[in-house]
């Protein structure tokens, strides 16, 4: 599975990736100390599918981040808006 890992992280992209407090965004308990060989083993491909969109974001590379973004629209979608909502289908019921 790729993973930002497979990116060439700059030392201070790398912070990010191995700090605790990224666990928020995938909601998940990384076990101490976060490691490259501990977040591959617990990311799932839908996280390493956003984080790869935040990588590239970050970087200015807007077409690759949109091309990882297309994976998991809802995510992307939850971040923008600060992770303080929820996604709730308007469908009329019958």
């Amino acid at each position: 599975m790729e993973t930002v890992f497979d990116h060439s992280l700059t030392p201070a992209e790398e912070l990010i990736y191995l700090d605790t407090l990224h666990c928020i965004y995938h909601g998940i308990q990384f076990p101490e100390p976060i490691t490259e060989s501990v977040y591959r083993s617990f990311i799932t491909p839908a996280g390493a599918a956003f984080d790869l969109y935040l990588l590239f974001s970050e970087r200015g590379k807007k077409a690759k981040a949109a091309t990882y973004a297309a994976l998991v629209p809802e995510r992307v979608q939850e971040y923008l808006l600060g992770f303080d909502y929820k996604i709730i289908s308007v469908r009329k019921r019958k």
